[in-house]
């Protein structure tokens, strides 16, 4: 009696198991992007000798990935007020295409890889961040 009653035990912790449902991971905390905060601030930015950049408008410390159409990706944090600097001095950079960004809040990063596989979900947006 005692013997099929822990092997009925056994058997439901099995099956809970290869369910998934004995032990979930725990989710990772999102938020949404913050693209508000640097959105308004892109263009060639007089305050650091006319490089092209963003402002971190907001009242936070913002981290902003930067990426070329045919470059490596440019990663920096940037505190309230201060400027993410690209490293572009040329006017001749067309500033409607051949870039995306992402931002998150400083200690976050985003759930889409900035990368050339992820371009068009960078470039609409279709991210949210995740706590690194």
């Amino acid at each position: 009696m005692m013997f099929s009653r822990l092997v009925a035990i056994v058997v439901a912790a099995c099956a809970m198991l290869l369910s998934g449902a004995a032990v979930k991971p725990a989710m990772a905390q999102t938020q949404p992007h913050a693209e508000d905060c640097t959105e308004a601030g892109w263009g060639f930015l007089r305050a650091v000798n006319y490089e092209f950049g963003a402002i971190n408008l907001c009242n936070y410390q913002v981290t902003v990935w930067f990426m070329l159409s045919e470059g490596e990706v440019i990663e920096d944090t940037v505190q309230p007020g201060g400027a993410f600097r690209t490293g572009i001095k040329s006017e001749r950079f067309d500033q409607k295409k051949s870039w995306i960004a992402a931002t998150c809040q400083a200690g976050y990063v985003p759930t889409v890889k900035v990368s050339q596989a992820n371009w068009d979900d960078i470039l609409k947006s279709r991210y949210e961040c995740a706590k690194r």
